[in-house]
């Protein structure tokens, strides 16, 4: 399964609207800035807009070219960010650092680890088992 796969699957309907209108890029940059809330569109494209620091001004152009007066909700997307959590926890993993220190730095058990490296978003190739607690 690809990254766009996991974005059309679990990617709320407003989010896809947005996706489709100024990119899966600056889509998730809305969502880690705004998830969760209602954004205020301006109704006129200005460069000191506090959407062009997050999404750049072609992106904000665009919005307002569609949105400009209106407010939009931002869904939090949170199995999307997941899926994309669990993607960076197996490219990591494919390049060598341990379950326990992943575990470590996400906040997450090394049996979440384990786990995470067996859902469908982070298969790619055969994973080494985990290690047994009594060899």
């Amino acid at each position: 399964m690809d990254a766009a796969d996991i974005y059309e699957e679990d990617l709320p309907a407003g989010l896809k609207e947005i996706r489709d209108l100024v990119g899966i890029t600056a889509t998730l940059k809305l969502v880690d800035h705004y998830g969760g809330i209602h954004v205020k569109v301006p109704s006129r494209y200005f460069e000191t807009s506090p959407l062009v620091g997050i999404v750049g001004h072609r992106a904000t152009s665009e919005l307002v070219q569609r949105y400009g007066g209106n407010t939009l909700y931002i869904a939090k997307a949170d199995k999307v960010l997941r899926a994309l959590r669990n993607i960076e926890i197996a490219t990591r993993f494919d390049a060598g650092i341990p379950a326990w220190q992943l575990a470590r730095e996400y906040g997450l058990s090394e049996r979440q680890i384990w786990s995470i490296l067996t859902r469908p978003e982070t298969l790619r190739a055969p994973r080494p088992e985990q290690p047994s607690l009594f060899d």
